[in-house]
């Protein structure tokens, strides 16, 4: 049975480093096919997650992953997570299903995951900066796999084939590290 709609999320992150619990949840919109309105439906409440700035769905077991900045300076006293929700496609609900921690997750902005081997990879903001990586076992439990750079890593994202990881940092660079390694591009 097909989902009677197409679903976009939308983390609500005010910009800066907001106070502990000034933040937003995740929007949740609801579109019923080519050309329709979005209606506001049910999200993920604030209280279930923390500054969210990042989120991706995880290919093959339903989940949204959402990136916690907390406060972007580890307002609440957290440096950074991973919340993890299983999202029911056929009534567009959520349903907490942990968080991820550890790692050096700092201030976590966006999360990707590698399109070939399901590796998360999450970028960091502050504190020692770079991308965490994590695999996941099989009953789905995050182990951490390393750390790649410094910095302060905004964005990631991974190339469709899986050959190449792209990130942006806050210096307005765009970095691609492929087999050969990091190439800067302008």
């Amino acid at each position: 049975v097909a989902p009677a709609s197409l679903a976009l999320l939308v983390a609500e992150a005010p910009p800066g480093s907001p106070a502990a619990n000034a933040w937003g949840g995740v929007l949740q919109y609801t579109l019923a096919g080519d050309g329709g309105a979005l209606t506001a439906v049910a999200g993920i409440d604030r209280t279930l997650v923390a500054d969210p700035m990042g989120l991706a769905l995880r290919p093959g077991s339903s989940e949204v992953f959402v990136g916690n900045r907390h406060g972007n300076n580890a307002g609440d006293g957290v440096a950074g997570s991973i919340s993890r929700f299983v999202w029911n496609a056929m009534d567009h609900s959520f349903t907490p299903s942990g968080t991820i921690l550890g790692n050096g997750l700092t201030s976590v902005h966006q999360v990707a995951f590698h399109s070939v081997t399901g590796e998360l990879f999450a970028a960091n903001h502050t504190g020692a900066g770079g991308i965490s990586r994590f695999l996941f076992d099989g009953q789905g439990n995050a182990m951490p796999n390393g750390h790649l750079g410094s910095g302060n890593v905004e964005g990631v994202n991974v190339a469709p084939d899986g050959k190449r990881l792209y990130f942006t940092v806050s210096t307005k660079l765009l970095r691609q590290l492929a087999p050969g390694g990091q190439i800067d591009l302008a």
